[in-house]
């Protein structure tokens, strides 16, 4: 979201095959672990920067520059498979999101 807000984007539309996830950003489901409890607050405060934001879940088979991400952030190297060069990756030894207190739940 942070690198959607450097580049101007107002409208946003996310796609995760994570239906999990999804439906804890939509508060359709509760977060119950602390750290993943962080990342979807930090979700929750950048909705507002944006003029337009929906979040659906899709297929996995849908996802392949998702999946290919996920992939490569964990090996820390680029996906075997991939055969473009559409995102740049960058090793943080830190939490990507910091604690949140702002939100209690």
């Amino acid at each position: 979201m942070q690198a959607t807000r450097e580049r101007g984007i107002k409208n946003l539309k996310v796609q995760g095959d994570a239906e999990l996830v999804v439906n804890q950003v939509k508060r359709i489901y509760q977060v119950k672990n602390e750290r993943l409890r962080h990342y979807r607050n930090a979700v929750w405060d950048n909705i507002e920067e944006f003029d337009a934001f929906s979040i659906e879940s899709i297929p996995r088979a849908q996802n392949d520059m998702a999946d290919s991400l996920a992939v490569s952030a964990s090996l820390m190297l680029p996906h075997p498979g991939l055969k473009t060069n559409k995102y740049t990756i960058e090793v943080v030894f830190r939490p990507s999101v910091p604690d949140n207190s702002q939100h209690w739940q």
